[in-house]
């Protein structure tokens, strides 16, 4: 079990300092085959390091990241496409490439609703929760209608309105 973690600190070095060369040689490099040329060594490395491990479970997990995702990641950056940019600090670009997660640009939150929109839709409401009263005289497509309109609206009402036998 010692010579098990001893393995994965080593490997672990192994991706952070590959990854390292990485992300400083990658954005002095043009795309294409010359970027591949240079990541060449990598690719290579992360195919080599999960046969460093005994354990099925360790060298599965570690084939899976780095020889799968981490080798696809980086020969898409070679030719410049794919989910990983050469303008990426070292941590998302080290977490990005060698984890399956996906760095996402942040976006400004959606604008608040305006209040004319919240005073229409309680409004609505208020009308839904009325004609519940006369549903006896309401015909069943309008009254389905009125129940997808009442749930469409997510407010909730505090008791649901309590239905009595129907004459058809």
């Amino acid at each position: 079990m010692e010579s098990e973690i001893q393995n994965l600190m080593k490997v672990t070095i192994w991706v952070l300092l590959s990854l390292t060369y990485t992300h400083h040689f990658t954005p002095k490099t043009p795309p294409g085959l010359p970027r591949l040329l240079l990541l060449l060594p990598v690719l290579l490395l992360f195919i080599i390091l999960p046969l460093s491990f005994s354990s099925l479970h360790l060298r599965g997990i570690s084939a899976f990241f780095l020889s799968w995702l981490a080798n696809f990641k980086l020969l898409l950056l070679s030719f410049n496409s794919g989910p990983l940019s050469t303008n990426l600090s070292l941590l998302s670009f080290i977490s990005s490439t060698a984890l399956p997660i996906k760095i996402h640009k942040s976006q400004t939150p959606p604008p608040p609703k305006p209040p004319l929109f919240l005073s229409i839709k309680t409004l609505l409401l208020i009308l839904i929760i009325t004609l519940y009263r006369h549903r006896d005289s309401i015909p069943n497509w309008v009254l389905l209608s009125l129940y997808s309109l009442h749930v469409y609206s997510r407010w909730r009402s505090s008791s649901p309105p309590q239905r009595g036998p129907r004459a058809s």
